[in-house]
């Protein structure tokens, strides 16, 4: 009876998970509080079976022919910086065209006009009669002609950047019912959408589809000219991998393609139908031939992926321009997308079998499944779900059942079988394109199992040694072990050398993105990190990453200077300075009182390119760079713009380089023993009065004279306000209570990050 008693709530709550599984968003908003952590810890489950059985089954080939056209670093140096100009794109496509490529599909979006004759210079023209002239030189018009020559394979690529669903959203959040944002949809645009039943009528409210309230069009010239259009939003879960996609989006009442399925329409002849319900609701997605399509009520797909990066062929865009014939005679009768595909371009994503591949791989994926039947049949969750329940409360009856007749080593057997067989099943139909959500099946079976093989192993009073065994078989521990075991799976290198580390951050930004809307906070960071970048490359220093809205930043590589740490203290200023000056326009415009902490670090760090074969990053790691991120944190508890240590700043001014600074204290950061003394910089100068009167008070700090340490700080306050001196008159109370201890170096350890 304990195993009964043991099993049934955790069967019972494995039948619930399943359940509450099936109706789950996965592509929803992210969401706070317990529930929301529960649901994507269930969500997670899933993406982990998932991507197990991706790896289990392994790479296959695609059957229909796509092939990508990769506008790559090389391309980008030889034809100039993204985006080119359309005379550019206008002989790719041409070429592309030209060498009898089935379709066209392109994962860019030409949203507004390239002028290559200045305002001033067309008035100039237009004064002496010879308008005409400047006109003659504009190569938006070669693009459009390039399109409308390859109408019938040319498929444009448009994008959305406010992707919801109103059923779920609501029309407050999701708006698509709002004429003002209506506006940013071309009339031209409506051309591109699906077929439909004659009479029906689609509303979004009332529908599981998903809209776009927003979308970034093509220019009208390049528009008029074409046949097709899809739009290129990838869909992450909420790990960040992509594993599904929407085929369809509504726009303004109509139904328009991805760029996936408006060039498989391509292939088909006719424009795909969308058979809707009479509230509008999607009831069947189908090819022009009636054949439908593996989509749900929502117009979600589920991607059957290839294999790893690079499962299609690449060809350079360079080689295209340059009419190489051995690449252009690879084109024929084949589907090809252009897309980028070079470093910097910010257009990675993370699928099943690789964590960092070209996006437009993935549009390749999605239209290879859609031309060769190839991605998973589409399925009812909650009727998988109710299957799923009957198979849980069966497979854990007969487990309860074999471990009160079995000893715990049979019981383990007949788990492991039992286990093994739906493994198999659950494998058997993944290979064949039915894709049932199981991870949390295996996940209450795996518990369910250890926690009655647990209980078996305490009646028969075995070790604990063994209990831990059991259990290793079935928790994730063991497959973390398994990877640390074999370290040659990674090739990583570098060299360690003195270098200095920057971090910057905003302050509350988490605050001023929830309050913008998704463009206006795009329009702000880009002017934010736009500026902050130009002040690291001024200064010499290398752009590592942006993490959010935070900056990081070295000096002293890929280029050595010994100079780098001044030049990094010398780009700390320029940034609170540039800050101070952007702060007005960017107050009047978003009401942002915009604040931002910085901290520098010198020190021996490893730097090299890290990562994988397929994608390797330039960047530092050691602790130096973990002490620069802790004093951009230490920013905050200080009221300082800027802080460094004592040892970088003397570093700066033996190369020399001259600071308004001022030392604020020594700490112990948390995890350290070794005291960092923390100096904090200024753009401008020290009041000199408030500067003694600071100086003075931390001598009598250090002294151990706190009650007239406390006085002076407090003085300090009344007259200067800055939140250094209240936590400095805070310290003084606290060891007036608790003294330091013999000898004290003056050091205070830091309990937080």
């Amino acid at each position: 009876m304990k195993l009964v008693w043991l099993a049934a709530p955790l069967l019972l709550l494995t039948c619930a998970v399943v359940r509450w599984q099936a109706s789950l968003d996965r592509h929803a908003a992210p969401q706070s509080g317990a529930v929301a952590t529960v649901e994507r810890g269930i969500v997670g489950l899933s993406n982990i079976s998932t991507d197990l059985r991706f790896r289990l089954r392994g790479p296959r080939s695609p059957e229909a022919k796509v092939a990508i056209v990769a506008i790559d670093s090389e391309a980008i140096a030889r034809y100039g910086r993204w985006p080119w100009h359309r005379e550019v794109m206008a002989a790719l496509i041409d070429s592309i065209g030209n060498a009898g490529a089935k379709s066209i599909g392109l994962d860019v979006v030409f949203a507004e006009a390239d002028p290559r004759a200045s305002e001033g210079l067309r008035q100039a023209l237009a004064e002496r009669g010879l308008a005409e002239l400047a006109d003659a030189h504009e190569t938006d018009p070669l693009l459009a002609g390039a399109v409308a020559k390859h109408a019938t394979k040319v498929v444009l690529g448009w994008q959305t950047d406010s992707p919801c669903r109103p059923l779920t959203a609501g029309l407050q959040q999701c708006p698509v019912d709002d004429a003002r944002y209506g506006q940013t949809v071309p009339p031209s645009h409506g051309l591109f959408a699906l077929a439909k039943p004659k009479g029906a009528k689609l509303l979004p409210a009332l529908s599981p589809l998903l809209a776009a309230v927003t979308v970034t069009a093509n220019l009208a010239l390049v528009a008029e000219q074409a046949r097709f259009a899809g739009y290129f939003n990838a869909f992450l879960d909420p790990d960040g991998v992509v594993r599904t996609a929407y085929v369809v989006m509504a726009v303004a009442g109509k139904l328009h393609p991805s760029l996936a399925l408006a060039m498989a329409q391509v292939q088909w002849g006719g424009k795909a139908q969308a058979q809707l319900a009479a509230d509008g609701q999607l009831l069947a997605l189908r090819k022009p031939d009636g054949t439908a399509l593996p989509v749900d009520a929502s117009g979600l797909l589920r991607i059957g992926f290839y294999g790893a990066g690079r499962t299609f062929s690449y060809h350079a865009a360079s080689a295209i321009l340059a009419a190489d014939p051995s690449i252009l005679k690879q084109l024929r009768d084949v589907h090809v997308l252009v897309g980028l595909t070079a470093l910097g371009a910010h257009d990675m994503r993370s699928f099943p079998f690789d964590a960092n591949v070209p996006g437009v791989e993935g549009h390749a994926t999605i239209l290879a499944n859609l031309l060769a039947d190839q991605a998973f049949a589409a399925r009812d969750p909650a009727a998988d779900a109710w299957l799923l329940i009957v198979l849980v409360l069966i497979v854990g009856a007969g487990l309860v059942v074999a471990l009160h007749r079995l000893q715990a080593l049979g019981g383990l057997v007949v788990a492991g079988c039992a286990l093994g067989a739906v493994a198999a099943a659950d494998m058997l139909l993944f290979s064949n394109g039915i894709w049932v959500d199981t991870g949390a099946v295996y996940a209450g079976l795996s518990s369910t199992i250890a926690a009655l093989l647990a209980m078996r192993y305490f009646e028969e009073q075995k070790s604990r040694t063994f209990i831990k065994s059991a259990f290793s078989r079935y928790v994730s521990p063991a497959v973390v072990d398994n990877m640390l075991a074999h370290p040659d799976q990674l090739t990583l290198g570098g060299e360690k050398k003195a270098m200095t580390v920057l971090f910057s951050d905003i302050r509350s930004f988490t605050t001023v993105s929830e309050r913008l809307d998704p463009r206006e906070l795009v329009a702000f960071l880009n002017l934010y990190l736009g500026r902050m970048t130009d002040i690291v490359f001024d200064h010499r220093g290398t752009l590592d990453k942006y993490i959010g809205d935070a900056v990081m930043a070295f000096w002293g590589a890929p280029l050595p200077h010994a100079d780098h740490p001044r030049d990094a203290l010398q780009a700390a200023v320029a940034m609170i300075a540039a800050v101070d000056s952007l702060r007005p326009g960017i107050q009047a415009r978003w009401d942002i009182d915009l604040q931002i902490g910085i901290g520098v670090a010198t020190g021996i760090v490893s730097v090299g390119n890290m990562g994988s074969e397929r994608n390797l990053a330039y960047t530092v790691l050691g602790d130096r760079v973990n002490l620069a991120a802790r004093l951009e944190s230490l920013t905050k508890t200080y009221g300082a713009q800027v802080l460094t240590t004592a040892d970088t700043l003397k570093a700066a001014q033996d190369c020399g380089g001259t600071f308004v600074a001022r030392t604020v204290d020594l700490v112990c950061v948390k995890g350290k023993t070794e005291p960092v003394e923390l100096v904090e910089l200024f753009f401008k100068p020290l009041d000199d009065a408030e500067q003694l009167a600071f100086v003075t008070a931390r001598k009598l700090y250090l002294a151990e004279q706190f009650s007239e340490a406390a006085q002076a700080f407090t003085a300090l306050q009344a007259q200067f306000q800055h939140r250094l001196y209240p936590l400095m008159l805070q310290r003084c109370q606290h060891y007036l209570q608790h003294p330091p201890p013999p000898h004290w170096s003056g050091a205070w350890i830091m309990e937080n990050k």
